[in-house]
């Protein structure tokens, strides 16, 4: 008996789409808009729900200096769990380098966002993207939360997140020309290169007017209000 459409690598993508989700139940579908923290994570929790993507938060690898061949260990037998599902659906990985793949013990560490666009150095930026989606890749992670592309502002000094993985902090500056184009190099350059899947660019441009924290701003390019 020949296999279904969906893992005919030859048949359109549409079709073999169509063609899954015709074959998922209710839960199978639920578990694939999933993603669990590598924490909460376990083969059979992979294989019995049908969870579409784990995520290694800040910090969370599979044990202590860990490096990027036990990462990659540790993705397989998660991949291999996901493979043996009823439908055999592949897992994505994801991990928050977003200075370089620094959750991995002997990565290159990189400085954040917001040194990176002070340098205003596109062809830096670029290299330090290929680099750490090489990194990602030899990790067997398939995919990375980087680079954020964004625009944040405050009107006061009060904290307003993670604000070291911007690219700028300052208000009114016009710094969305730095965001855009340091952010198409980073994200388009590094795929052309070869490396496809390895980045998930955050494009967002955010703003508060007051001192309460609206999140995780660090990851995103710049801090700039009423910039356009």
């Amino acid at each position: 008996m020949s296999d279904p459409i969906y893992k005919d690598p030859t048949a359109p993508t549409e079709t073999r789409i169509k063609d899954l989700i015709s074959r998922m139940t209710l839960d199978e579908k639920l578990g694939q808009m999933t993603q669990i923290e590598r924490s909460v994570a376990t083969s059979s929790v992979v294989k019995e729900l049908c969870i579409g993507s784990i995520l290694s938060c800040g910090g969370s690898g599979p044990f202590e200096n860990a490096t990027s061949a036990d990462w990659a260990d540790m993705v397989d037998l998660f991949q291999k769990s996901a493979l043996e599902s009823r439908l055999g659906i592949p897992v994505l990985y994801g991990i928050d380098g977003v200075h370089g793949n620094n959750n991995v013990f002997g990565a290159t560490i990189f400085p954040h966002n917001v040194a990176l666009g002070a340098t205003r150095d596109h062809d830096l930026v670029r290299t330090i993207g290929e680099v750490t989606a090489i990194e990602v890749r030899a990790s067997g992670i398939h995919y990375d939360f980087a680079p954020c592309v964004a625009e944040v502002g405050t009107l006061d000094s009060e904290s307003i997140g993670w604000t070291s993985e911007v690219l700028s902090t300052s208000i009114n500056s016009g710094d969305h020309d730095l965001v855009r184009t340091i952010g198409e190099v980073t994200a388009i350059e590094v795929r052309a290169s070869g490396i496809h899947y390895d980045f998930a660019p955050c494009v967002a441009e955010v703003g508060i007017l007051d001192s309460e924290s609206i999140g995780w701003t660090s990851e995103v390019l710049s801090t700039s209000i009423n910039s356009g």
